[in-house]
């Protein structure tokens, strides 16, 4: 079994990234933006070049933020291996996902939008060997997301994009020696159902509060014009608000 790396003389890439901000050229100019990006909760942090330069397409970047992104990747891959680590040994390194989701037409699957979000939990959930080398059909990962809050249901075809730091994180794993789950993943995983759960419910009172307000102002509407409302209509908005 390999020696993991020690993370507190490895930095992350996201680390990294942060020590740039002292630079007066533009790629200060860019580190700074991130730092503000992550502080405020507009991204989350990037573990890999290729995951800033994601970001940077997400929010629409001018052309010199990109150059400056192209030119901080040429740095990082100059850094020696060991000044690099590994980012996933920062437990909070984020697993970024897509999945484009799509309709058919006709034979073919149309894609019609696509959602990212952070699959570090359900990748830590599963013995190491269930992920193994041969990513070609990753659907558990969107089933798992939807089971545990992490996303939205998606009534259609869809195809989960391999994260391009999945090798990475392989040989996080391999290197620390985790090849069985993480016994923290079951946990997170369980709480974010609990909140997605606890904000269903919320949105299902607000929508019978709704409702009943609707039947009082047609209580209203009726009493002011001298009626009073059917029982079988009353019973069915009742219904309806239940």
């Amino acid at each position: 079994m390999s020696t993991p790396r020690n993370p507190s003389t490895t930095p992350t890439f996201h680390a990294w990234v942060l020590k740039q901000t002292t630079r007066d050229d533009a790629v200060g100019d860019l580190a700074r933006d991130y730092r503000t990006g992550v502080k405020r909760g507009i991204h989350g942090r990037a573990s890999s070049p290729d995951g800033l330069i994601k970001i940077l397409h997400a929010q629409r970047a001018i052309p010199a933020a990109l150059e400056a992104a192209s030119r901080l990747k040429e740095e990082w891959m100059r850094e020696p291996k060991q000044a690099q680590g590994n980012p996933f040994s920062d437990p909070a390194a984020p697993l970024t996902v897509r999945v484009r989701l799509e309709r058919w037409v006709g034979d073919y699957a149309q894609e019609i939008g696509s959602v990212d979000f952070d699959a570090r939990a359900v990748f830590d959930s599963q013995h190491l060997d269930s992920i193994g080398t041969d990513q070609s059909d990753l659907d558990w990962v969107f089933y798992a997301a939807v089971a545990n809050g992490l996303i939205e249901n998606h009534d259609g075809p869809f195809t989960v994009e391999v994260p391009e730091d999945l090798a990475e994180y392989i040989e996080h794993r391999e290197n620390a020696g985790m090849t069985e789950a993480y016994p923290s993943a079951a946990e997170a995983l369980a709480a974010t159902r609990v909140d997605h759960l606890q904000a269903k419910l919320q949105q299902t009172l607000a929508e019978a509060e709704r409702l009943r307000a609707a039947i009082v102002e047609a209580e209203n509407a009726l009493s002011a014009a001298g009626r009073a409302a059917p029982p079988v209509i009353r019973a069915e908005l009742e219904a309806s608000a239940d």
